[in-house]
């Protein structure tokens, strides 16, 4: 009934994109270096195995920049993906609830302002997901019955 809100995921994803810039960096950096030291040395001292290495360098660090995009990508994409079932599954909880105008999520829960439709301002109210994935709203309770 509630749509999936999976954070975890696309969380790692950036993580392991953070990472593989943080080693692809260097490495391209690294095979630029000894390009540029290549194609300064003396004809006989260009050898085939020194060319060779550099490229397999180049490579690699090449690879790995391709691979921080796809997983940045992905990552980006995933949180998005989850803010949005977030959202519609707080409108489908609470049909009270008319609009979200911003929400943050804090790794265990998220942190939402909302305005009902009688026009009631809701700020910073938690939200944590059920294991069955309904969202519970942090609303203030009435008094009225008491």
């Amino acid at each position: 009934m509630y749509l999936d809100v999976d954070y975890l995921t696309p969380m790692l994803q950036v993580s392991v994109a953070i990472l593989f810039v943080l080693a692809a960096l260097p490495l391209c950096l690294h095979a630029l270096a000894r390009w540029i030291r290549f194609r300064r040395e003396a004809e006989g001292r260009r050898t085939y195995a020194l060319r060779s290495s550099i490229r397999i360098e180049a490579v690699v660090g090449g690879a790995l920049v391709a691979a921080t995009v796809v997983f940045a990508g992905f990552g980006l994409a995933g949180l998005t993906t989850a803010g949005e079932n977030l959202q519609r599954n707080i409108h489908r909880a609470y049909p009270d609830v008319e609009t979200i105008e911003s929400y943050a999520w804090n790794g265990s829960a998220a942190v939402v302002d909302v305005v009902m439709t009688t026009g009631e301002r809701h700020v910073s109210r938690q939200v944590t997901i059920l294991a069955d994935g309904r969202p519970l709203l942090d609303l203030p309770q009435d008094d009225a019955e008491d």
